[in-house]
C-alpha cells in the first residue's frame, strides 16, 4: 500500500493505501493523456487538473 499526494491546479490531496494496482492504472492513465478523468480511492480527479503526483511508501 501507498501513500501518495496527488497536487491538483488549485488544491492537493493526500490519499493513503492506495494498492499498487490502482495506483498503476492511475499513473498509466494519466501519463497516456487518454483518459479525460482518473479514479483513486473512489475519488474522480480531472486530468487535466493533476499537476503532479508523488507516491511514498
Amino acid at each position: 500500500m501507498f501513500e501518495i499526494i496527488v497536487k491538483l491546479k488549485n488544491d492537493w490531496m493526500d490519499l493513503s493505501g492506495v494498492s499498487d494496482v490502482e495506483l498503476f492504472k492511475a499513473l498509466s492513465d494519466w501519463s497516456s493523456g487518454k483518459e479525460k478523468e482518473i479514479k483513486i480511492k473512489g475519488l474522480t480527479f480531472k486530468s487535466e487538473d493533476i499537476v503532479s503526483i508523488t507516491i511514498n511508501r
